[in-house]
């Protein structure tokens, strides 16, 4: 105990004793800097799948999880960081948001058991007697190596409510876009005084918490007594998208619908799925999803997170020609919606098909084949997925507020809202 405290001091001081030239390697995003850390989770504790949203002076816990392929037990640390709508640092000091150690130690860690790949996984849980948050806002999590290296980073919310929301969602009243597009409607009736609601109201909407596309809403409507509302047709409009696709690999015994075959290779599990459907030009077809989420599960374990094995999974997504200036991606909450290197498809003349191979952990997994254009700002469902108003999907509407008095921003509300569910 007292080496603990003893490192958690030389750390602490040394962020305190040097120029942070960390701030030049953080990314402000969703974001693994060590090749050693997998399967990085955020998520309400008690609900795997739930979003990382929790009210301000709650029971409320968040819970991080993630494995390391080092085998050898490691001091590592976290802190938090309070950041603006655009997630930028806010102007504020770490003690104005919160209270306690702003370096914690990781203390919750276990070894994998029954399991090919070996890994120790660690657990972090925030706040906790340790570090208490008092103001509603973005946050960063950062956890970092006894080096002050930085493992990954992610995002989290939490909101205080200040302010009544509704919000309906329907197919698009633009008419060419009534068959393919969602369209918002969104009312708010704040429990503060507002006076210029332009300037220091700002809303976020995100679609199944996917934030490439998400849309930034700054000036009302109208405002109508002490209600405000949002209702442009344009501004409020999201590609429907599709219901997401899925594959289940908790159990390497087994194929199942949406996998063709699994083989045993190189002290892994393959699993290779079926070619992917080009579902553009499809009638659409309702079934039920987790709006792109994932499960970690095994389902001969006990405790999943420490029994479920690492496998390859194959995706093969056929097209008759390659693109230029775009590439398709399989994308989902299992790697938050990011578009790099690691799950870009790659063309295979020989099969003409997109092809490739993600490492992931056991379980079941949503996620969707999107199309980046390097001349757009998102990515896209179109090209390869189809847009259809059916489709069920959850937004987000996250409420943020600045006071004249203040300099930084409160997330005072936070509403989901369903295009079928009402």
């Amino acid at each position: 105990m007292i080496q603990t405290f003893l490192t958690l001091f030389i750390f602490i001081h040394s962020c305190f004793s040097q120029n942070d030239d960390i701030e030049n390697i953080i990314r402000y995003d969703n974001f693994i800097y060590n090749n050693n850390i997998h399967t990085v989770q955020i998520f309400r504790k008690g609900n795997e799948l739930s979003y990382p949203i929790i009210q301000l002076n709650s029971t409320d816990t968040l819970q991080v999880c993630f494995d390391d392929f080092n085998l050898n037990m490691q001091n590592y640390y976290y802190t938090i960081i309070h950041c603006d709508i655009n997630w930028q640092p806010s102007n504020i000091n770490f003690y104005d948001y919160a209270a306690g150690l702003q370096f914690c130690p990781v203390t919750h860690f276990y070894f994998s058991f029954n399991t090919i790949k070996k890994y120790i996984h660690y657990e972090i849980f925030v706040p906790n007697e340790n570090l208490q948050i008092l103001k509603s806002g973005n946050y960063l999590l950062i956890v970092y190596d006894q080096n002050k290296t930085p493992l990954f980073s992610l995002k989290f919310f939490i909101y205080e409510p200040l302010i009544n929301i509704e919000a309906d969602v329907f197919p698009s009243q633009v008419t060419e876009y009534r068959k393919t597009h969602h369209q918002l409607k969104i009312k708010l009736k704040p429990f503060f005084n507002c006076q210029n609601p332009s300037e220091e109201i700002k809303i976020i909407i995100s679609q199944n918490f996917r934030f490439d596309n998400a849309k930034t809403i700054t000036n009302p409507t109208f405002i109508l007594n002490d209600e405000i509302v949002y209702d442009n047709y344009y501004e409020l409009l999201f590609e429907a998208g599709n219901e997401f696709r899925w594959f289940d690999a908790k159990d390497v015994r087994f194929q199942n619908q949406t996998t063709q075959n699994i083989s045993f290779k190189d002290s892994f599990y393959l699993f290779i799925l079926y070619p992917e459907e080009r579902r553009a030009f499809n009638k659409y077809i309702n079934w039920q999803d987790i709006n792109g989420k994932f499960l970690i599960k095994n389902n001969l374990a006990r405790n999943s997170h420490t029994e479920a094995d690492y496998i390859k999974v194959k995706f093969i997504v056929p097209l008759e020609y390659t693109l230029t200036h775009a590439n398709l991606y399989i994308a989902g909450y299992f790697n938050f919606w990011k578009f790099t290197k690691e799950n870009m498809l790659k063309y295979n003349a020989t099969s003409k098909a997109y092809e490739t191979e993600l490492y992931l952990k056991q379980g079941f997994y949503n996620y969707q084949i999107l199309l980046y254009d390097d001349n757009k700002k998102s990515a896209e469902t179109e090209f390869y997925e189809g847009n259809f108003s059916d489709t069920e999907n959850e937004y987000l509407i996250f409420v943020y507020w600045k006071k004249i008095t203040t300099n930084y921003w409160s997330l005072v509300g936070i509403k989901s809202a369903n295009s079928i569910i009402k």
